[in-house]
């Protein structure tokens, strides 16, 4: 594929950096390759000088304090963005698949890109990091234990999965999940992780009917005895007072589908804006079901914000017979935050 007629040119800006000695590696990885991994590597060493020091003297370069430059965002006033501190947080779960049961091991809230260690009451373990590749899609790399032990190192699909495209030292690929035999174990059991952007989801066969997509900002967290559906149906007509005290929670609501599946692929923030991108490549009117997905965006400082839902018909699947493909919707709502 490389030789497509076509070169690309990319560019990394390091910020300005202390005057010092530093290297730069460029890695490139495919995961085309059979086995997925590195066939690039390249390396550069170069010298920030101090302001006024002409180039070929490097007596006064200062090494003294050894210190590396951070790529973290600065802290004064003019470097502060209202959207640094968001972090896209995924539902997390493990659970253990045997001859005639499955065993629910944990369920959680974990952080992309920031390692996570998760200690269960029932014994069980899970201990690895989610991140965001370069492709922009999910992958986990990690160990989950209750007994025995699984080890994953995969990227994470949350959508339609191809046949047949599960990774090495993966059984089952399904959206959203991995499944593997822990070590030690037998062909009758199976470790299975799974991953997804809804902090809360429920399909629902029964209910009110709607020929229209629905989105409300609502105060947290979900009552412990309501449903998603339930919580929805609650807050929808009520009085939502949301204050900087209590988490921000954004609740969908879809209209009544044709045998579909729809999936968040990603939550982002541009300063006071939320984009939560949804994608459905089978999201056609129908009678079968409906969707309530729900997205938890923390405690926010107080102010005016916009969230933005954007539902998109994607790749993979066909929609049922004698169905129209769906178009691209994007639902809108302001919403202002209180002071407690």
């Amino acid at each position: 594929w490389r030789n497509v007629g076509y070169h690309e040119v990319h560019g990394i800006n390091l910020g300005k950096l202390p005057a010092g000695e530093y290297t730069i590696e460029w890695i490139i990885r495919s995961q085309e390759l059979k086995p997925a991994g590195v066939w690039g590597e390249l390396k550069e060493d170069f010298t920030v000088r101090a302001p006024g020091i002409p180039e070929g003297n490097s007596t006064q370069t200062n090494k003294s304090d050894g210190a590396k430059p951070s790529l973290e965002p600065r802290n004064d006033s003019k470097q502060a963005s209202k959207s640094s501190g968001f972090k896209e947080r995924v539902r997390f779960n493990f659970s253990v698949h045997g001859p005639f049961k499955t065993e629910p091991i944990m369920d959680d809230v974990v952080t992309v890109n920031e390692p996570f260690d998760i200690r269960a009451k029932n014994g069980g373990t899970a201990r690895g990091v989610l991140r965001r590749i370069a492709e922009g899609g999910l992958h986990f790399k990690g160990e989950v234990s209750r007994g025995r032990s699984a080890v994953f190192d995969a990227p994470v699909e949350l959508g339609i999965v191809a046949l047949g495209k599960a990774p090495p030292g993966v059984l089952f690929f399904g959206p959203g999940r991995l499944s593997s035999v822990p070590k030690g174990g037998g062909d009758d059991e199976l470790f299975d992780v799974g991953f997804s952007l809804s902090h809360v989801e429920e399909h629902v066969r029964s209910g009110p009917k709607s020929k229209e997509d629905q989105l409300i900002v609502v105060p947290g967290p979900q009552p412990e005895k309501q449903r998603p559906s339930e919580w929805f149906s609650s807050r929808l007509k009520a009085e939502n007072v949301l204050t900087a005290d209590r988490e921000t929670w954004v609740l969908f609501r879809s209209k009544q589908l044709n045998r579909t599946l729809l999936w968040i692929e990603r939550i982002e923030r541009d300063e006071n804006t939320f984009t939560v991108t949804m994608n459905g490549p089978e999201a056609v009117a129908g009678d079968d079901h409906y969707e309530v997905h729900g997205v938890n965006l923390g405690k926010l400082p107080t102010g005016t914000y916009e969230v933005k839902w954007n539902i998109r018909s994607g790749k993979g699947g066909s929609p049922p017979k004698d169905s129209q493909p769906a178009e691209p919707v994007e639902l809108k709502s302001s919403f202002k935050i209180l002071e407690t």
